[in-house]
């Protein structure tokens, strides 16, 4: 969870607005985190 900068700080930011505002869209969330969900998944099955 990201927090805003101390100038403008008014507490814990949305997630929604947060990744908006970086221009990441759930697609492209996705392709990120899908290697490392498969990667702790198989250390899971594996042990």
């Amino acid at each position: 969870m990201a927090y805003e900068a101390a100038d403008e700080h008014t507490g814990y930011i949305d997630a929604e607005d947060e990744a908006g505002r970086l221009g990441f869209s759930n697609v492209e969330w996705a392709r990120q985190l899908r290697p490392i969900l498969n990667r702790l998944q198989a250390d899971e099955e594996s042990s």
